[in-house]
């Protein structure tokens, strides 16, 4: 998110909600991104921060950094993995609940995906799995819920690994 502009609201916008008139001028390629923009504070009315439903007044300035879909750059990052069972082929580990899979908006690291990096794994893992492997055997990506256990648990993922 780098581009930087501004806007001065006239009298034809006045009464349209922050999102719709920022979706009118290009901000984003949907309304939900430019909604994803205001709650990031990439949008400031008057120098503030507003919410998406905000209804523009006349001569309101708004400065918005526009929507870029840049993938983030993925690094190894020490996350600790339950590692219930490993071989050549197939990786189970105890998933942390709350531990997001893999990279998104707003979620840039601290994922799955990070910590295999981390722990030698490698970054297409889940892709591969996901794409390659799952469409045929679509038995063997399995999630047992609460299997560490405790109530409201993560649960165990099984990875196939080649």
């Amino acid at each position: 998110m780098e581009e930087t502009s501004s806007v001065k609201v006239d009298a034809e916008a006045v009464g349209k909600r922050l999102d719709e008139f920022l979706f009118s001028l290009g901000a984003a390629p949907s309304r939900s991104k430019v909604q994803d923009l205001i709650k990031e504070s990439q949008v400031l009315v008057n120098g503030k921060t507003e919410k998406s439903h905000y209804s523009l007044r006349l001569s309101d300035v708004i400065t918005y950094h526009k929507y870029t879909n840049k993938q983030p750059t993925l690094i190894g990052q020490d996350i600790p993995l339950n590692v219930v069972y490993e071989d050549e082929d197939i990786l189970v580990i105890n998933k942390p609940a709350g531990l997001v899979v893999h990279p998104g908006n707003g979620h840039y690291d601290g994922t799955l995906v990070n910590a295999l990096i981390f722990h030698g794994w490698g970054a297409g893992v889940l892709r591969q799995v996901v794409r390659d492997y799952a469409a045929a055997h679509k038995d063997f990506i399995v999630s047992f819920e609460g299997a560490d256990g405790a109530e409201g648990g993560g649960g165990a993922t099984i990875l196939h690994l080649k």
